[in-house]
């Protein structure tokens, strides 16, 4: 006799056998990524987390491995700082250079500069929302 759940994520009834019951809780796959997913962020939030202080740090706050944090990225096509970067912006060196040091083209640099740029202006409308 089975009996009905519902979803986790959408609400939908799932009937199932009872045994079954303690360890279901999504009605699909769908549902099961977003269910079993640690954290949530926009892939400008990410690209500026993880461009402003080492991946390690970021996370830490998100309470996830780095190698979360680096498949994120990856899924969410967020160019991560190479190895070597922080430890070069540590001694002093400037953003552009460091990249260039670490095998970044002038082109990569520039682009990835438009990039950061935009999320920053995106988070800064998102600050100020009008009441």
């Amino acid at each position: 006799m089975p009996v009905t759940i519902p979803c986790a994520i959408c609400d939908a009834p799932i009937e199932i056998c009872p045994s079954h019951a303690p360890r279901r809780a999504t009605c699909s796959k769908p549902c099961r990524v977003s269910w079993q997913r640690k954290f949530e962020i926009e892939p400008d939030e990410l690209l500026l987390a993880v461009w402003t202080e080492p991946v390690t740090s970021v996370a830490a706050s998100f309470d996830v491995s780095d190698k979360a944090i680096e498949k994120r990225c990856k899924r969410l096509n967020v160019p991560k700082p190479p190895r070597g970067y922080w430890a070069k912006i540590q001694n002093g060196i400037p953003h552009r250079e460091a990249l260039f040091e670490l095998g970044w083209l002038w082109e990569e640099i520039e682009e990835l500069g438009e990039k950061l740029a935009v999320a920053e202006e995106s988070a800064r409308e998102e600050e100020v929302v009008p009441a």
